[in-house]
């Protein structure tokens, strides 16, 4: 069902808030696609895509509902943003411009970019998986602190973005020594790109070994633990024996041996750079052999020169006969 929505006291009252973002120049006209427990709003444009997120967070809800441990009773909002300012009046400045996406679970808001903002209008059904999962989660946990990696990781596992199950920046990382600690991730928000796919990829992974090693059980039971009021790390020692700390040096262990050399299968991006390495290596052999020829002729040229100055030909005649 659409509805046709011109109020800019609506959007001001409901997500100033949320974020401190000036919604003052928020003055476009949305329309509303609703079908409970989830209201869309969104641009004319954006219409296609506001069925096909619908149709994403009614899948996807009852069985992350399921596996996390918590029915999403409330109504919750969805806001697709027709361009940058309009996301940037909706979550901040100075939030990061590599996010195409955003939950606010204490309010159950989900702020999202139009495909056509993302890089080659990327389908966002993942991304909307992504922050519909932060929302259920911190609903399972009665809105008590998630660390950032465990929240992220999560996020990553049940979206299924396969750009963070690679292990080729892990990799990297193990080789130039710049793991990032899951505690440091909290400030993830403040990090350049490259180092905040990092941490993404960090999170995942870390939560993908949770699994394998202990199963969705185990999982269940920690986040049950934090909805009880205890931390990640109580939640942890009660649920699979060991802290956090113990938890991620084990961890460390299993990524070294798995992802130590994973880099090495990114043939295509290091067949480039080895091919450019190799031209410019011919280039510089070609150019020094290029100026030690030149260096021979003009010690050549000089040697003659010399033999023109002092010696005689053999048709020369002596005249004083």
């Amino acid at each position: 069902m659409y509805k046709k929505i011109n109020t800019v006291i609506f959007l001001l009252l409901f997500c100033a808030p949320l974020f401190s973002a000036n919604y003052s120049k928020l003055n476009q006209n949305w329309r509303q696609l609703s079908r409970p427990p989830f209201v869309i709003y969104f641009q004319g444009k954006n219409q296609k895509n506001a069925e096909q997120v619908m149709n994403t967070v009614l899948s996807s809800c009852s069985k992350l509902s399921g596996e996390l441990g918590a029915k999403l009773d409330d109504s919750t909002t969805v806001f697709i943003c027709p361009s940058e300012e309009i996301f940037s009046q909706f979550v901040g400045k100075n939030f990061p411009d590599w996010s195409a996406g955003v939950a606010a679970p204490y309010k159950n808001v989900i702020i999202l970019k139009s495909p056509n903002l993302l890089p080659d209008h990327a389908d966002n059904t993942k991304i909307v998986i992504h922050e519909l999962t932060h929302i259920i989660l911190h609903k399972a946990v009665n809105q008590h602190p998630i660390p950032r990696w465990f929240d992220e990781g999560m996020a990553v596992y049940y979206s299924g973005e396969k750009a963070f199950a690679s292990g080729s920046l892990i990799s990297k990382a193990l080789i130039t020594k710049s793991i990032i600690d899951l505690k440091d991730i909290d400030e993830v928000l403040n990090f350049y790109r490259d180092k905040a796919q990092l941490a993404y990829q960090e999170s995942y992974l870390a939560v993908l070994y949770l699994f394998e090693q202990f199963g969705k059980e185990k999982v269940k039971q920690i986040i049950s633990f934090m909805g009880k009021g205890k931390s990640l790390d109580q939640a942890f020692l009660e649920t699979i024996g060991m802290d956090v700390v113990d938890f991620e040096y084990e961890w460390h262990q299993h990524i070294k041996k798995k992802y130590r050399w994973r880099f090495l299968m990114d043939f295509d991006s290091y067949l480039w750079i080895l091919i450019l390495a190799l031209f410019i290596f011919v280039f510089i052999m070609i150019r020094r052999r290029n100026k030690l020829t030149i260096q021979q002729w003009d010690q050549e040229d000089n040697t003659w020169q010399g033999r023109d100055d002092f010696s005689s030909s053999p048709w020369d005649t002596d005249d004083s006969d």
